[in-house]
């Protein structure tokens, strides 16, 4: 194997990896979550940041294993949006709306960065 193949299949792997890290993630008990629950800024909680970023890589990895963009797109934002629902099934988490908007936001932001720089990087 030539080493862009090696890359690619490490990327893969990679993104496999990923979404299931996401849900359990999800699923994990979290301690005491009246911390996250309490903290704000700038009306919005703290962990909001930490949601958008953790689906902020979606983007790079479909356009870096050059899947079909649109239809990951619409994957992206419906695995952002189950991964907060699963929390409504678990006892010890809970369901919040402004997570799964923050969720979703991450996998928006993450084209919006990531396909204007498609082109003039190589290794995107």
């Amino acid at each position: 194997m030539n080493g862009k193949t090696e890359q690619k299949k490490k990327l893969k792997n990679i993104f496999i990896a990923y979404p299931v890290l996401i849900i359990v993630l999800a699923v994990i008990p979290l301690g005491n979550s009246d911390v996250l629950t309490n903290t704000f800024i700038i009306s919005f909680r703290a962990d909001h940041l930490l949601h958008v970023a953790i689906f902020i890589p979606w983007a790079f990895f479909c356009i870096r294993l050059k899947k079909n963009l649109p239809s990951w797109f619409v994957w992206g934002m419906l695995y952002a949006v189950v991964s907060e629902c699963v929390q409504y099934f678990v006892p010890y988490r809970s369901f919040n709306i402004s997570d799964m908007l923050a969720n979703v936001i991450g996998v928006s932001a993450g084209f919006c960065i990531f396909l204007p720089l498609k082109n003039r990087f190589k290794y995107l």
